[in-house]
Order: C-alpha cells, then structure tokens, then sequence
C-alpha cells in the first residue's frame, strides 16, 4: 500500500506527462498544485484516509443567476456516478463553487493523474464559461456542463 511519501513521489513524476501542465508546486506539508494557464489543480494528501484530494475553484456564481447555479451545482453532484466521482462544495462566506474528486492511494499512477487533473481542469473552464453566460441556469444556456455526463472525470 502506498504511503504518503509515496504520493508525493508519484505526484513529482506527473508534471513531464502533460505539456499543458505549467509547474507542479509544493504549496504545504501535504499539498501540492498543478498549474495550467488559467486553473490551478489543488492536491490534497489524506494519508490517514489513504487518498488524494483533487479540487479547483470555479468563482463566484453572478448575484442574478446564484441560485440557478447553485442548483445546477447540486444537481452535478448528485450525478456523481456519471460524472466519475466528481463533486460540488461552496467555500465560505463568498460562496465561491469549487469542484472536487479523489483517487484512492491504491489506485494512483502518475498517468491516472495526469488525466484526471487534465479533466478537473477542462471541466473547470466548462462551469467558468456556464457562470459567464447570460442564460446559466436556463433551459436554453448556451454552455452545458450537465451536458459532458457520458465523459467519466477518468476517461
């Protein structure tokens, strides 16, 4: 079984298999960001949990439309069978959505990684692209997230 000094070799190894990835970056003792050109892929090391913690920040849904996207939000996470594992939190008083997902110590490759940091962070671009339309929430918005569902976050 894999340990957290393990994790933390194989996240090391992650940086040289994606291009798009920037840099790989120590930002604590168990935590660690992969940056792309606009998202930051937030890893989290849960050694007693034995998992990785994956999460980016979407930003803070417009006052107008804040309830509509939150709901969309809700009902993402409620999919999380169809979206891979992938779920939905607001972070403080600002309510700024982060999306999040895990992978099991047992499970992590460098190369799972990679794919599913790549997925995190397109997916991000999706919900910002969502936030930003004039119709987010609507039945007729331009950009869909719910509408990637077939695409598992491991793909």
């Amino acid at each position: 079984m894999a340990d957290a000094q393990h994790v933390q070799q194989l996240i090391s190894e992650v940086g040289p298999l994606d291009d798009a990835i920037l840099e790989v970056v120590q930002t604590g003792d168990d935590s660690f960001a992969l940056r792309y050109e606009h998202v930051d892929v937030e890893l989290e090391i849960d050694a007693e949990g034995g998992r990785l913690m994956l999460s980016t920040e979407i930003g803070e849904p417009p006052l107008a439309q804040r309830l509509s996207i939150y709901q969309s939000l809700l009902t993402y996470s409620l999919l999380w069978r169809e979206t891979g594992g992938v779920r939905m939190a607001l972070e403080g008083p600002r309510g700024a959505a982060i999306q999040m997902t895990d992978l099991t110590f047992t499970e992590l490759t460098p190369t799972l990684l990679a794919t599913v940091a790549a997925n995190l962070a397109s997916r991000t671009l999706t919900w910002r692209a969502f936030f930003a339309s004039d119709t987010a929430g609507t039945a007729d918005a331009r950009v869909d997230p719910l509408a990637e569902l077939g695409m598992g976050i491991r793909v």
